[in-house]
């Protein structure tokens, strides 16, 4: 079959990599993918909800100028690294892939509420899967404009995990799911997750301000009880986060725009990942650091914690007050008893979030296949 991917940007993060996850599983297994990536994306955001057309040429400019000085897709190392890369294309588009592009497809997958919205008229949306990664009203509001897109939607809707697929449920059926999956590159890291000699402690993941000043605070405190504690601020690329976590901790190195080759060596060679966001549809990193033996302490109930986090088994959790959380971190760093066994059992609990069948599971859960 022929299967178009939109995703809304070129942007290193989850969609981006997810979509080239499914693309190469699909492509494994013979069919034709293409992934579609505007070169003036979030038009629905910034114009027809919002009426702010200046702002969407200027939040523009960068996507257009990465494309122009001929910077590759970011997800591009992931391609490289396969070798069915062929049956998959990257194909640039303006705003909107075009009618005539369309009707060559079979499927046509969507990652966002304007997607829905953009192509309703485009492509039969009986042919149409929307993987929900959370509820964009989170971000953007709009809350009932977005569930009547919705609630009216004629294709099929996927949810990355059980806390989205309930926020789903609340005023519809409940959607199929299928869970994020981990990245081939990382993936194969599980064999060096217990053997490759760490030689740093924390990786503090700096994914918005208020997420990161929390995850300063408890660096700070368990620099205050274990002052050796070696720790790397990895920020999302972009939004100016690597200023404010070199303010705040201005002695700790800072890494971003990495690729996914670096980010597995980097959770290869940290012992805990400090994960502190509480708003996330799944959030990848996690399991992404239990693959590399990178113990992750986060809040109990973010994202998909609940199908994978166990705390004092393969995780901390964020529970009580920083001091506490700071000392049961530094604990685990002086018992190395204890946190190769928190590794060990994190290698086990990320068996179900292999890359292999990824894009297949999303074909059958939508009925596009047996």
């Amino acid at each position: 079959m022929n299967i178009g991917i939109i995703i809304p940007a070129n942007h290193q993060g989850g969609i981006s990599k997810l979509s080239t996850i499914a693309a190469l599983d699909l492509a494994n297994a013979g069919h034709n993918i293409s992934i579609i990536v505007p070169l003036m994306p979030y038009h629905y955001y910034y114009v027809a909800l919002g009426n702010r057309r200046l702002a969407w040429i200027k939040s523009s400019v960068r996507h257009i100028q990465r494309r122009f000085h001929r910077k590759p897709f970011y997800s591009q190392g992931l391609l490289s690294d396969s070798e069915h890369q062929d049956k998959v294309s990257i194909n640039f588009v303006l705003r909107q892939a075009s009618r005539s592009s369309l009707k060559q497809l079979d499927w046509l997958i969507l990652h966002s509420i304007a997607g829905i919205a953009e192509y309703r008229g485009k492509y039969p949306q009986a042919r149409q899967i929307y993987i929900c990664h959370h509820p964009e009203e989170w971000d953007h509001g709009h809350t009932e404009s977005f569930r009547e897109l919705r609630t009216s939607f004629e294709g099929k809707i996927l949810a990355v995990s059980a806390k989205t697929a309930l926020e789903l449920a609340n005023y519809m059926a409940s959607p199929r799911l299928v869970p994020d999956c981990i990245s081939p590159i990382i993936w194969k890291q599980r064999e060096n997750a217990l053997t490759k000699k760490n030689s740093r402690d924390v990786i503090l993941v700096w994914k918005t301000n208020e997420s990161g000043r929390v995850g300063a605070e408890i660096i700070r405190l368990l620099l205050t009880i274990r002052p050796d504690t070696k720790v790397t601020i990895w920020c999302r690329l972009g939004y100016g986060y690597a200023n404010i976590a070199k303010e705040l901790l201005s002695m700790i190195p800072v890494v971003e725009n990495i690729s996914e080759t670096e980010l597995s060596n980097l959770y290869l060679d940290h012992h805990m990942l400090l994960f502190p966001s509480t708003h996330e549809g799944f959030g990848m990193p996690p399991i992404e650091g239990l693959a590399c033996g990178c113990v992750p302490v986060l809040y109990r109930d973010v994202g998909a914690a609940e199908m994978y986090a166990g705390d004092g088994q393969n995780s901390i959790f964020i529970e009580g007050t920083l001091d506490s959380v700071a000392e049961k971190m530094s604990r685990v760093l002086d018992d190395e008893d204890k946190l190769q066994s928190m590794k060990s059992f994190g290698l086990e609990s990320v068996e179900s979030f292999s890359p292999c069948g990824y894009g297949h599971r999303i074909l059958k859960e939508a009925g596009a296949i047996e």
